[in-house]
């Protein structure tokens, strides 16, 4: 009775902290040679022809901190 007990108390648990996707903001910042220096745009003026950015999450890079990993990156030690 004990362990359906747990079972039941942790998949509830489970259950009441699931929350749906937030749904991310995306704010566009422009820079060009006409003199925006990074300049937020607040319309996007090309909708009909959207522009899909995909992140490769499984692609991982190796966080070099600190004095000796800007020694070791300078050096080229890291390499892939």
């Amino acid at each position: 009775m004990k362990k359906y007990f747990l079972h039941i108390a942790i998949l509830s648990y489970l259950m009441m902290n699931c929350q749906p996707k937030e749904e991310w903001k995306v704010e566009i910042y422009e820079t060009s040679a006409k003199g925006n220096k990074l300049t937020q745009i607040k319309e996007s003026p090309a909708k009909e022809n959207a522009i899909k950015i995909r992140l490769k999450a499984e692609e991982k890079f190796q966080k070099i901190t600190g004095f000796w990993g800007l020694i070791y990156g300078k050096l080229g030690l890291f390499t892939q």
